[in-house]
């Protein structure tokens, strides 16, 4: 399967010598030291290969221009090599069944595997983002890096956490990244065919005082400095697939607040049970699913009157939600940020809904007099929500702490749920005190509002 230049040469050439869109170059093909071991572009990453997310990370970054580099290993051939990528017969069967499958994606991909094909594939007014074997960087560390101006160069600090980067200076070591010009790439020819193609290049940047831009590989760090822009990993053929998917999971962790699910709750969960989840590609489908399938069966078994099992189906809801939309987020699935919204709203609807509907059974002993407290938890609750949205229209907000998460509503609830069993009374001294709550939560956010508006008053005015 050769690469069909004339293709790319009328795909990518630049008529009217402006900047073209950046490309990707992409190390896949290089044989691991053990031949009983499969090749590491084929490393398994939170349900998919370890090439399969690189390229999803590419076109997250908005990279269209996507080229394999797949060293020739026609030389070393050996028929019991497991770790060759290509041979005299032809491509790896599993590989290319992944390159097929992208491509049906809609992913325009190339393969190239001698240093001509790679030098007519990019345009010399082209700038070239390249990617070493094993490299697993954040998404906002790519498109970082394809806005510097090339040369530039990832470097990481020599550390632990960066065991298996290539060492460029004393204390620093290459994060696996490179950004050149195309011209650079025209030269390939004259880099001799037992030399790594893309370190040499990398190592061409080096020597001519290239920018350089800090990646961080300590996930500690990462959680300490709230802040996984700059987080890039290492894969290497001793890596263990759960430790990788849980970094990533750290490493994409969402920004700490007051809430103490997100402190407390979610990362055991994720700890304990999202790394091996995260094993199959659709898991976060599936969970995201789930959410519909226990927020919908809580409507008839609150209309039947079971409270605690009612309360019980809401709060799993919110655990699937949680764990769907992080194993979403590592797999880099498509849409996902919408489908969050979404999931979110559906939850919270059904929900009231559910609320509601256990006025029924609840009102043949208490009356209805416990339909007015349900109604108001809602208006409340939404009130409160409308001027929380307000607040954070305004880049010099005021931060405050959002008092009453969705989430604490249903878990306080719990409690009571369970010793209604017992008296009914329990279930409206619950909905009493969330009451009470809600229309402080809903004073707390109007309170907030205020503030907000009060510091962009303040800021208009210091305007010129």
């Amino acid at each position: 399967m050769s690469l069909s230049k004339k293709q790319t040469t009328q795909q990518y050439q630049d008529q009217d010598n402006k900047a073209l869109a950046p490309g990707v170059l992409i190390g896949v093909g290089r044989q691991t030291q053990q031949s009983d071991e499969t090749n590491l572009a084929l490393f398994p990453v939170a349900g998919m290969t370890l090439v399969e997310y690189q390229i999803h990370l590419v076109r997250e970054a908005g990279v269209d221009h996507i080229i394999l580099w797949i060293e020739d290993s026609f030389f070393n051939f050996d028929e019991n090599n497991n770790s060759v990528l290509e041979n005299q017969n032809g491509f790896n069967f599993r590989f290319m069944s992944i390159v097929d499958q992208l491509r049906r994606n809609g992913i325009h991909l190339t393969l190239a595997h001698s240093h001509q094909e790679v030098a007519t594939t990019f345009s010399t007014h082209q700038h070239v983002l390249l990617i070493e074997e094993g490299c697993l960087p954040s998404a906002a560390l790519i498109k970082s890096m394809l806005l510097a101006s090339p040369p530039a160069i990832l470097s990481v600090k020599d550390e632990p956490s960066a065991q298996g980067f290539e060492r460029i200076a004393a204390s620093e070591k290459w994060g696996g990244l490179a950004l050149i010009d195309g011209e650079n790439l025209t030269k390939v020819n004259t880099i001799p065919d037992d030399w790594d193609l893309i370190s040499t290049l990398m190592r061409q940047s080096v020597q001519t005082d290239c920018n350089r831009i800090l990646g961080e590989t300590s996930v500690k760090e990462v959680i300490t400095k709230n802040d996984a822009q700059t987080f890039v990993l290492k894969i290497t053929d001793k890596a263990v697939p759960d430790q990788i998917s849980y970094m990533l999971l750290l490493g994409t962790a969402p920004k700490k607040n007051q809430n103490i699910f997100n402190i407390y709750l979610f990362p055991l969960l994720e700890k304990l049970s999202l790394p091996r989840l995260a094993r199959y590609k659709k898991a976060g489908l599936w969970l995201s699913l789930s959410v519909f399938i226990l927020a919908g069966l809580s409507l008839p078994t609150a209309f039947l009157g079971w409270l605690s099992f009612t309360v019980f189906l809401m709060m799993l809801a919110g655990l699937a939600e949680h764990a769907g939309n992080r194993l979403n987020e590592i797999q880099l699935r498509a849409g996902r940020r919408k489908q969050k919204k979404q999931i979110c709203h559906t939850r919270i609807i059904l929900a009231a809904f559910a609320l509601i509907l256990s006025s029924y059974p609840v009102s043949k002993e208490m009356g209805w007099g416990i339909f007015p407290l349900g109604t108001l938890i809602i208006i409340t609750t939404i009130a409160a929500d409308q001027e929380a949205k307000h607040s954070r229209r305004f880049a010099t907000g005021y931060k405050g702490r959002y008092y009453l998460h969705f989430d604490y509503m249903i878990w306080i609830m719990f409690p009571f749920a369970l010793m209604s069993h017992y008296s009914l009374s329990f279930w409206l001294g619950g909905l009493s005190f969330l009451t009470g709550l809600s229309i402080l939560n809903y004073a707390a956010a109007l309170q907030r509002f205020q503030k907000t508006l009060q510091k962009a008053h303040l800021f208009s005015k210091k305007m010129p």
